[in-house]
């Protein structure tokens, strides 16, 4: 470096030099060493593993601190040191800020900083930051020293978080994201099909309702019974469906919750292995959680989930997180985070989303394959919001909620109307109920109950029945296995089989909530008689 009084010049290999190693240190630091630190220590909250989105930051920094270096070239003399000591003093900051200063900001990723909890930490934060840039920009009068001083602690730094971030590579156990996929969705046998619809808050008041507006809605499941005196066993999506998939029932309480163990349920359950026994693949299209860990190798669409994050939003999500880490303390709530990473990824993991789910119906069709199928389809179904309109398309502003109802049934049809194409309705039983109906806070002041819909195989084109059989959801398991060939008489009576004139007694437990949908309590309610009826209710812990 030559320099005179009043002006500060380079050769071009030392402006090289600064150019580069400053470039990577910011490149480094910010966009690749933070976002993949973060990620390791979080792998659990991500959608998507880690080589599914290193490469799109990687390449991101490599643009970035080639179009910086480049900058910081072709700066003049005295832009070019003002420059480089900006840019790298700011970086050092954030450095030390990661490591070393963010007192008093929460470790649970999305949980709201308050930064008027701790003013005074804030100004003192950044008073440590004007410091370090100010320092750095009067060292540039000792002009040898400020050279070497930026070239050291730019490549040590970069050397430090380099070592750190191969030992993360090493030691860390890479997670390979597995979950229930989109996998043989839209394939059915072409010999045995069983497939069960689960319709998520389909109440039987909603059906009634669509029915009077929409005599002939219905029509369309030729072959099918309607059981309109049907008794649910949970109001709440946990643990409704982990109990259709089990007919495990728990009436266990810890505190204000009921106290529903998965694993137990699978565990104590032979329900799927008795499919499973019959030669029948196991398909389960639902939240991962719904199934027990210890079951995961019997679903035959728990599988890699193939993920495809998003390139920008990706790149802009890190960038958010990253600078949140390393921003000042009073800066941070500009960077504030919750993790939507998982928003910005596409891939196989099959989503709770209907109109995505029909829209794949439209794309791909139905095909069939050779395997006997026993299918669990969960949809979003009469749940709000109220987005799906009567096409079972997505609508960005609320329908009403009679639109919701005929959309998430619609696809129900076109599903079914594909079986019969493919000349596979005749001979398959299907089943379509809700895991639970209608919702409200506070104490329950109506009748509530699924859904359900039964067509039994040798069933096709005969017009919709409706039946006042009193049935219920543990009517499902004896009816599905008889279905399969196996043993049915330890799960009870089939649908088609129970007395019209049976006098049901069912328990219903009830989760009580507040406005904000926190459960208070659980409330066992006896059921005598015709569901519908509010006065056939009677609470046994009020």
């Amino acid at each position: 470096m030559c320099v005179d009084k009043n002006n500060i010049s380079f050769t071009k290999k030392a402006k090289m030099m600064m150019s580069i190693i400053v470039s990577f240190f910011f490149s480094f630091t910010i966009i690749l060493f933070t976002p993949y630190d973060m990620f390791f220590g979080n792998q659990s909250d991500f959608a998507f593993g880690f080589s599914d989105f290193w490469w799109i930051m990687a390449s991101f920094g490599l643009a970035f601190f080639s179009i910086l270096t480049i900058i910081f070239i072709l700066l003049p003399m005295k832009a070019f040191a003002v420059s480089i000591s900006t840019v790298f003093s700011l970086t050092l900051c954030a450095y030390i800020q990661r490591m070393f200063l963010n007192l008093y900001v929460p470790i649970v990723v999305g949980e709201k900083l308050n930064t008027g909890d701790h003013p005074i930490w804030g100004i003192i934060n950044i008073c440590l930051w004007a410091c370090i840039v100010g320092g750095v920009i009067f060292l540039t009068r000792k002009k040898k020293a400020w050279e070497n001083f930026i070239i050291i602690f730019s490549a040590a730094l970069i050397l430090v978080q380099s070592v750190a971030l191969i030992s993360l590579l090493l030691t860390q156990e890479l997670k390979q994201e597995m979950g229930l996929t989109t996998d043989g969705l839209y394939e059915v046998s072409e010999e045995k099909n069983i497939i069960t619809f689960v319709l998520d808050t389909y109440d039987f008041s909603y059906a009634d309702a669509v029915n009077r507006e929409y005599p002939e809605f219905y029509n369309e499941l030729t072959g099918f019974t309607w059981f309109d005196d049907t008794t649910g066993v949970y109001s709440r999506t946990f643990p409704a469906v982990p109990y259709l998939l089990t007919g495990f029932e728990s009436d266990e309480f810890s505190g204000d919750s009921m106290d529903y163990n998965i694993e137990k349920a699978f565990l104590e359950s032979s329900f799927l292995d008795d499919i499973k026994k019959q030669q029948f693949a196991l398909e389960i299209y639902s939240y991962d959680w719904v199934i027990a860990k210890s079951k995961n190798s019997d679903i035959s669409n728990y599988a890699h989930v193939e993920s495809y994050p998003l390139y920008f939003t990706t790149i802009r999500e890190m960038l958010k997180s990253s600078l949140y880490f390393e921003a000042p303390y009073l800066l941070k709530p500009l960077f504030w985070f919750y993790n939507e990473f998982n928003s910005s990824v596409q891939n196989n993991r099959y989503r709770i989303d209907d109109a995505e789910l029909y829209a794949g119906l439209k794309k791909y069709g139905l095909t069939t394959n050779n395997n006997n199928c026993y299918k669990f389809i969960h949809l979003f179904g009469a749940h709000g919001p109220n987005t799906l309109n009567s096409k079972g398309e997505r609508v960005k502003e609320g329908v009403h909620h009679m639109e919701q109802f005929r959309g998430c049934m619609k696809i129900v049809f076109d599903y079914l109307s594909q079986m019969k194409k493919l000349d596979v309705y005749k001979d398959a039983t299907i089943i379509i109920t809700a895991d639970h109906g209608r919702m409200d806070a506070g104490e329950l002041a109506f009748a509530t109950g699924p859904i359900l819909f039964v067509k039994p195989a040798g069933a096709e084109s005969e017009p919709l029945k409706i039946s006042h059989t009193p049935v219920s959801h543990s009517n499902i398991f004896p009816t599905v296995i008889q279905a399969a060939g196996g043993d049915f008489e330890k799960y009870g009576t089939p649908f088609f089989a129970v007395d019209e004139n049976f006098e049901r007694t069912s328990i219903f437990h009830y989760s009580q909530m507040d406005k904000d949908a926190v459960t208070q309590k659980i409330v066992d309610y006896e059921i005598t008689g015709d569901v519908k009826d509010f006065e056939n209710w009677r609470a046994l812990n009020p």
